[in-house]
């Protein structure tokens, strides 16, 4: 069970039932809400369970395979996604710390910074720090602070770039279960295969790991853009309170810059001169690759539509930076990592057209062509 503090007075205090009732008043308003009510469990996680399972069950219909797969959300504060194969079933599970985590730069987002435009935008909207108590299954405290606004439309963009960020963290784990790496590490004689956030342990070397990651992003990165093309842009209750249709593919990038902003700080490297050192490419190199995918999915007008996600991007990492009074000073290195040529994506493309026919023996799910 979770309470929460107010901490907009300098005194942290329990909130009362009257106040309970009043901002129960201006949250719950989405199936996917964070709040369905203040005195609530956070997670909604049931969402989350029947968007991954109906995915899932789709592309394998789809596709002819049968799969047992799982998923599960853990009461751990770590900050952690992964996907495990255990026996003859695949498992994904979402930790409460990451979930906690991008509802909180979700709500920085949304509330503190203008990276959606919203309709009938008013500034002088007060906004309300909360601190999210929650006891995990070990006994462990998590402190979350987020932010809770008056306005209805502002809390209802948090909920929206929450959803997308976490649909971009299972949607990835989905891409390891269904592409061939867990049966691939297999053959490679691991009998305990699992893929996290985290740096991974394996017999496998880290080329192919990080070949591997690229492969579950690019899953990913076409989830998000089906998403976005047959429920956002078709979504009322989004498209009435956002500025324009610019604004949700801004929505999309920012929500997209939430999670690999949060993969950045969890491996605690953005870009390095060494790359290959690790088990996972490096976050620039991810969001660089990660949007070029998107580019090339995009409908007829995709340069456009593709250049507001780009906005999304930046405004959400320079929003984030400032909100954490870190250094942003030098934006321009910023674009340069996300959109210019990256050598390392290169690498991994050139390695991954070498081991693909090994992934695509594993598997009848269609590959993205990396062209």
């Amino acid at each position: 069970m979770v309470y929460i503090l107010f901490s907009g007075k300098k005194e942290e205090y329990e909130l009362n039932a009257e106040e309970i009732a009043n901002y129960n008043k201006i949250i719950a308003n989405t199936e996917f809400s964070f709040f369905q009510s203040l005195v609530k469990p956070v997670v909604i996680f049931d969402y989350y369970e029947d968007y991954a399972l109906k995915l899932i069950s789709e592309l394998c219909a789809a596709c002819g395979m049968q799969y047992n797969c799982s998923v599960e959300y853990s009461s751990n504060a770590i900050v952690d996604a992964f996907c495990v194969y255990e026996g003859e079933k695949r498992k994904i599970v979402i930790c409460e710390g990451t979930v906690l985590s991008v509802y909180r730069y979700s709500s920085i987002l949304s509330c503190l910074y203008n990276v959606v435009k919203l309709k009938d935008d008013k500034k002088d909207i007060q906004r309300h720090s909360f601190i999210i108590h929650s006891t995990t299954s070990n006994g462990e405290i998590i402190d979350t602070s987020i932010i809770i606004s008056d306005s209805l439309k502002e809390n209802m963009l948090t909920d929206y770039i929450a959803m997308i960020a976490l649909k971009c963290i299972i949607s990835h784990e989905i891409g390891h279960l269904l592409s061939g790496h867990i049966e691939y590490r297999k053959n490679a004689g691991e009998n305990s295969v699992a893929f996290s956030m985290a740096e991974t342990i394996s017999k496998i070397d880290n080329t192919t790991l990080q070949v591997m990651e690229m492969d579950a992003d690019q899953f990913s990165a076409c989830q998000i853009v089906s998403i976005l093309e047959s429920e956002l842009l078709k979504d009322e209750r989004l498209i009435g309170i956002v500025e324009d249709i610019a604004q949700v593919f801004q929505l999309i990038g920012a929500a997209v810059q939430c999670v690999f902003y949060l993969i950045g700080i969890k491996n605690n490297f953005w870009k390095t001169d060494n790359p290959q050192k690790y088990t996972h490419p490096p976050a620039a190199t991810r969001v660089n690759m990660y949007l070029d995918v998107m580019r090339n999915l995009l409908g007829k007008d995709k340069n456009k539509d593709w250049g507001y996600i780009v906005k999304g991007v930046i405004n959400a990492q320079k929003s984030i930076y400032s909100y954490y009074e870190s250094d942003f000073n030098n934006p321009e290195e910023f674009v340069m990592d996300i959109l210019n040529v990256d050598n390392h994506i290169k690498y991994l493309e050139d390695e991954w057209k070498k081991i693909k026919p090994i992934f695509a023996s594993f598997t009848k799910l269609p590959f993205i062509d990396c062209e």
